[in-house]
């Protein structure tokens, strides 16, 4: 998912702690590899909304005022493809919220959520797009602001 933080804001992030998040784009890396309320569209569905329990990292962020959900871009895969993912983002993005939604992740990912300090959405999603392809994905993108 590319967000955007309006504003410098402080978010406490579960076990994470309280996590002070520059203004600017975001891309968080997640995988929705099940079915029914584990599936993409159910998953996509369940971030965009704002009353729900926080559960994951990614619920405390998207609950925040400060935070908008600028596009879902996602690809279709039989298999994770998530950290392979987040590392071909590492060398492009900065890193500001260290274990963010990789608390369980075992290949060693720095966190699952990346900062794109200047960039616009346009550039942001480039990027994402480049780093899809390099991993031979195909990437579908569903906008919901601009």
């Amino acid at each position: 998912m590319v967000l955007r933080v309006s504003r410098r804001t402080r978010i406490k992030v579960g076990g994470l702690g309280s996590i002070s998040f520059p203004a600017g784009h975001y891309v968080y890396v997640g995988s929705a590899l099940g079915r029914g309320s584990s599936g993409l569209q159910d998953r996509i569905g369940r971030h965009l909304k704002k009353d729900k329990h926080l559960r994951w990292h990614i619920d405390f962020l998207l609950n925040a005022r400060e935070v908008a959900v600028v596009a879902a871009v996602y690809s279709e895969t039989r298999s994770p493809a998530e950290c392979a993912l987040s590392k071909a983002l590492c060398g492009r993005s900065d890193i500001v919220a260290k274990g963010f939604g990789s608390s369980d992740c075992k290949a060693g990912c720095p966190s699952h959520l990346h900062y794109f300090a200047g960039a616009s959405p346009e550039e942001v999603l480039a990027i994402l797009e480049e780093a899809y392809y390099g991993l031979g994905l195909r990437s579908e993108i569903g906008r919901y602001i601009k």
